[in-house]
């Protein structure tokens, strides 16, 4: 609104602002509050959503592994890595996929940062995808008392494996496998021989396989077998990520 004070036209009228500066009547144009996205800042903000909308698919997947015991940053860490595959994949920014990307920048992801999976277990799984899109995962011979850590009061670890199969072009997750592995450490052998999972990741017009693992620890109260986990106590991580 414009208004005369004192014979100086003041305020605003339209797109223009009246006031005055030493005996003069000044007009300038109004700023414009919304700043105009450059085409390089749109293409960042679809990739950024990609990323986002992965990130999402992923922790989902994986919630019977995580069990929601991860880190409150964990979200962004995995659309910081997920951002990492893309940027591998030559496309020009707003078109980058997932899938062309460098997916084994996902290994070692840690859903729980306070939770290195290296700290808790002294030797690593190894997978190798077969000719005809079986999974291979084995665990090699171990010592229970050595290669792994044992909290107090446990009476029995779970390892559990969960394989997601996905098109993320798509946001389509196809299928998710877990499998798992319970040892004794009271009355199971000390050495454990190796030990193998073979899973089936065929999916028509699937893109990309997601491999991780956790661990969990069981107590026992009154012969009932109790989840020791928590928050400070809950590895889980990516061991592997490719394309299929």
């Amino acid at each position: 609104m414009g208004y005369i004070d004192d014979g100086y036209l003041r305020g605003s009228l339209g797109g223009l602002v009246h006031r005055k500066v030493n005996n003069k009547n000044i007009v300038q144009t109004k700023s414009s509050s919304r700043t105009k996205q450059s085409r390089w800042t749109v293409a960042a903000s679809v990739d950024f959503g990609k990323a986002s909308k992965a990130g999402s698919l992923i922790r989902r997947t994986f919630k019977g592994l995580h069990m929601g015991f991860h880190d409150s940053n964990m979200h962004n860490r995995l659309i910081t890595h997920l951002k990492r595959v893309m940027r591998t994949n030559g496309q020009y920014l707003g078109q980058k996929t997932i899938h062309l990307g460098k997916l084994d920048r996902l290994v070692d992801f840690q859903f729980n940062e306070k939770c290195h999976m290296h700290d808790f277990l002294y030797f690593d799984p190894t997978w190798n995808m077969q000719t005809d899109h079986q999974l291979q995962i084995q665990f090699p011979s171990f010592n229970t008392k050595n290669d792994l850590f044992r909290p107090p009061y446990t009476h029995s670890i779970r390892f559990k494996i969960g394989v997601g199969i996905y098109n993320f072009d798509t946001h389509t997750l196809f299928n998710i496998v877990e499998k798992h592995l319970d040892l004794d450490l009271i009355k199971g052998p000390i050495v454990q021989d190796k030990y193998q999972f073979l899973i089936d990741c065929k999916a028509s017009q699937a893109q990309s396989a997601i491999v991780a693992m956790s661990i969990e620890y069981y107590g026992t109260i009154a012969d009932r077998f109790i989840l020791l986990n928590h928050k400070e106590l809950h590895p889980t991580t990516i061991i592997g990520a490719f394309a299929i």
